[in-house]
């Protein structure tokens, strides 16, 4: 979840390569106009690297807390006592002056924010440069110009989560789960979903050209799609005639509160009994957008907490005494950060949820602006659920488990299989009559998969690869019962039950 716009989950950990420079020819102090250029360069780089770590201090502050030191004696300090500090802008000020490549100064700077927040080791820090910035803030409003679909890492590649209603990724076809491989040439596999999307980003009318994998499909393709302002609609709804309304929030804008009370309202007064909250492929987003829409939902009391670096813990609360109605939510592999939040709430005050156990991301990112309009997200809290859960790298467990063959296996390697990866591939298989009954990739499985593979005419090897996968993905599309969703057929049963009690 992130606190001040919408997240995705992501891993990047490309290496950043250090070049050590030959001694230069010309030594910097051997003339009095480059040492005195020197010196203006160096006082220069401490004040605006100064100012800029000063800002850094402030984005873990406790909200809304004033920084009480004068600036120019916190960056005085913050020099003296940081040799590592000074050692970087010594650095800087010699590439800058010597180098006879003709260094430009911003992209220098640039490149080192990059690599600091890449040694974070932080699978969702991403630094901006001044435009990707700006349109990556676009998201918080609601409106950006783009292909109109949430995306999530799995397995090493970015997946789609979600393509939104009445969106060009939508009618470009585009399906949950499909992974993109490549945009507009350039190869994104292992990159973060922050940096990826940027690439995807881009002016209204303009193409953008992806290269996809889609599970079941055995050859990849390429889908051009045009760009268009998108407004991100995150909640549908509908209500059948026994009154029991289904709500599908696939993300958190801070415009998904208000579009789920217009939904519960007009429930309500169509005779609502009972709620199905579908929050299936939610890959999170803005904490503004799940604080407003688990106070409709959550009865009073804590919906959760962030401890953040410095230690300050902020809890947020509701005040709903009666809503009125049963709640049931569903929940899947793609249910993360904000989605997370609100199903962890709902359950720990007693809602049950179906479906699969989620994601796991139980930490929150914010995102800064710089001086010159870049700006940098990194990890900055860890969040709690109502009942003091950490779902980080666990995820909430359903109170009913219901897996649906059908659903798409995107994970290639072994080991790179998640749990609830590795259940997904039991059911798979045990629906099409090789029956897996261990809890773990064991010899039962690979045996499992070794005869799946040879009945099919696959190469025997009792481990997944791309053609496995793929056309395990087809044949469990092609299963008589494919197109029912069982997750929600349980969940209305379930539901109707409580009715009764």
């Amino acid at each position: 979840m992130n606190e001040n716009e919408v997240k995705t989950d992501s891993v990047n950990n490309d290496p950043v390569e250090t070049i050590q420079n030959p001694t230069p020819k010309k030594k910097f102090n051997e003339t009095p106009v480059l040492f005195f250029l020197g010196c203006i360069l160096v006082a220069a780089a401490l004040v605006f690297n100064g100012y800029q770590l000063w800002r850094r201090t402030q984005l873990v502050n406790t909200p809304g807390q004033q920084a009480a030191q004068d600036n120019t004696a916190l960056i005085t300090e913050l020099i003296s006592q940081d040799q590592e500090l000074y050692a970087f802008l010594e650095a800087y000020q010699y590439v800058s002056v010597n180098s006879t490549l003709e260094p430009n100064n911003e992209a220098l700077i640039d490149g080192a924010i990059d690599g600091m927040l890449k040694t974070l080791g932080d699978d969702y820090a991403s630094y901006y440069e001044a435009d990707d910035f700006a349109m990556k803030m676009d998201d918080r409003s609601g409106f950006y110009s783009g292909i109109g679909a949430s995306v999530i890492t799995s397995g090493g590649y970015i997946t789609i989560v979600q393509p939104y209603e009445n969106s060009p990724a939508k009618a470009a076809g585009l399906l949950t789960g499909d992974q993109i491989l490549a945009v507009d040439g350039t190869d994104v596999a292992g990159w973060s979903t922050q940096d990826g999307i940027v690439l995807v980003r881009g002016e209204v009318g303009t193409d953008v050209l992806l290269k996809i994998r889609r599970p079941g499909q055995k050859e990849d393709f390429e889908v051009s799609i045009t760009r268009a302002l998108v407004e991100t609609i995150t909640v549908t709804g509908s209500m059948n005639e026994d009154g029991i309304a289904t709500i599908i929030i696939s993300s958190f804008n801070d415009q998904t509160g208000k579009q789920v009370q217009t939904y519960i309202e007009d429930f309500r007064a169509q005779g609502m009994k009972g709620l199905i909250l579908d929050l299936r492929n939610n890959g999170g987003g803005t904490h503004t957008g799940v604080v407003e829409t688990a106070k409709l939902l959550v009865p009073e009391g804590k919906i959760f907490s962030i401890t953040y670096a410095n230690g300050y813990t902020n809890e947020e609360f509701s005040t709903l005494k009666d809503r009125g109605f049963p709640v049931v939510v569903l929940v899947n592999q793609y249910s993360a950060s904000a989605s997370e939040v609100l199903a962890g709430a709902l359950q720990d005050s007693g809602d049950p949820l179906i479906g699969v156990q989620t994601y796991g991301k139980g930490v929150g990112q914010s995102s800064s602006g710089l001086s010159n309009g870049s700006g940098l997200t990194f990890t900055t809290s860890n969040w709690y659920t109502r009942d003091g859960h950490w779902v980080a790298g666990v995820g909430l467990t359903p109170d009913v488990v219901v897996f649906s063959p059908s659903f798409p296996l995107g994970v290639i390697e072994n080991e790179k299989i998640k749990s609830s990866d590795l259940q997904l591939l039991q059911v798979k298989l045990t629906a099409l009559g090789f029956a897996v009954t261990e809890e773990t990739f064991g010899e039962q499985t690979q045996q499992a998969i070794a005869a799946y593979q040879e009945s099919v005419g696959l190469t025997v090897s009792g481990n997944l690869d791309l053609d496995t996968v793929q056309q395990l993905n087809a044949d469990c599309y092609a299963l008589p019962d494919a197109d029912t969703d069982i997750q929600w057929q349980t969940a209305l049963n379930t539901l109707m039950e409580l009715l009764e009690d």
